[in-house]
């Protein structure tokens, strides 16, 4: 049943950047048939809508999870992030004068000592990883 709700979160988030954006469509779902969650939503300079957040993936655990649209709710993108272990998007900016997003959240992947990590990724406006970092030291850190 915690599955439906987390689903049913995600489609809320991406109905509600929808229609903060003048969208008019509504009931637009994304993700895989496990748990997903939208967290941050941006317009970006080129008139789409990018949404960060995380899923659970088949025998994997959590990632990172983005997904690019038009305007309209059409899927131009999506990508997943993340290693072995859990990891989560929590934000998103635009940068480098739109080309690329910068993304942030929590890796224990990635992980020295099993604990949970900064992450920061940067992608291109096209969703491929340029680069990733993981800001690790003791003990639990999440952005």
């Amino acid at each position: 049943m915690r599955s439906i709700y987390k689903k049913a979160l995600f489609t809320v988030l991406a109905t509600f950047a929808i229609l903060i954006y003048g969208l008019s469509q509504s009931g637009i779902t994304f993700g895989g048939p496990k748990n997903d969650r939208g967290v941050r939503s941006c317009k970006t300079s080129e008139n789409s809508l990018v949404t960060v957040g995380v899923t659970e993936r088949e025998n994997k655990g959590e990632d990172i999870y983005v997904v690019k649209t038009d305007l309209n709710g059409k899927l131009i993108w999506e990508e997943y992030f993340g290693g072995e272990k859990d990891d989560a998007g929590w934000d998103m900016v635009e940068t480098d004068g739109g080309d690329n997003y910068l993304i942030t959240g929590w890796s224990n992947s990635y992980s020295v000592a099993e604990d949970e990590d900064v992450i920061l990724l940067k992608i291109s406006k096209n969703g491929k990883i340029i680069w990733q970092k993981t800001l690790t030291k003791e003990g639990n850190e999440r952005c």
